[in-house]
């Protein structure tokens, strides 16, 4: 990823990031021409590289949220578990949400010497990418600040 990132930047357009949340038809065809074919390959190989990045991060995320959940709840209050495991879910939802763009950017990326209007999947995209980065972000906030505190406290009193 971190090469095909290299070469869209050699275009002198913009990262990938700026092309998940372009979001329609104009903004999406300035990046496209920005870009040009070589930066078009790269973006499909950075989407492509993608999916097993997603499988890693939504491990990372979601297993330490789901097994601090039963501690949390021991050490705080009951209904906290809940919360711990609804953000194991959130994350394989973000997870979801981030192959779905990647789909959906595959496919403007698929029209992009063609007069088709790329509003549809540009928008659908945005609003997944919107979406997943609110909830990952949502996931790092409660590991950072509840869950690792908590299970390293539960951990530090049990020893």
């Amino acid at each position: 990823m971190a090469r095909t990132a290299g070469d869209l930047r050699q275009t002198g357009g913009p990262d990938i990031v700026a092309f998940e949340l372009a979001g329609s038809t104009k903004q999406s065809r300035e990046i496209l021409t920005a870009w040009g074919p070589a930066g078009w390959q790269a973006a499909k190989r950075n989407i492509h590289a993608d999916f097993p990045f997603i499988l890693g991060y939504t491990g990372v995320l979601a297993i330490p949220a789901l097994v601090s959940a039963d501690t949390i709840g021991r050490q705080t209050w009951p209904s906290t578990e809940g919360i711990g495991i609804a953000i194991a879910i959130a994350v394989v939802l973000a997870g979801l949400l981030d192959v779905a763009e990647d789909v959906l950017l595959l496919s403007v990326l698929s029209s992009a010497n063609k007069a088709d209007d790329l509003q549809p999947h540009a928008l659908a995209a945005k609003v997944c990418a919107l979406i997943k980065f609110s909830l990952i972000a949502l996931a790092i906030v409660w590991l950072i600040l509840v869950a690792f505190p908590v299970v390293l406290t539960a951990a530090g009193t049990s020893s």
